[in-house]
């Protein structure tokens, strides 16, 4: 079973990662990217027990 964010630090991830989707949208690549890393980030070792 994976493991799960605690509910401030997944809202918080999933707002960073909205932006991230907006940004895409909007063409804005560079902004995008930076998002999703910064997001990506948020996940705590080992990611792959998470499922983002």
């Amino acid at each position: 079973m994976a493991l799960s964010l605690d509910a401030e630090l997944e809202e918080r991830f999933l707002a960073i990662a909205k932006r991230g989707r907006t940004a895409w949208l909007a063409g804005d690549i560079a902004e995008a990217e930076h998002r999703f890393l910064e997001s990506w980030d948020m996940i705590p070792e080992p990611k792959s027990a998470y499922n983002y």
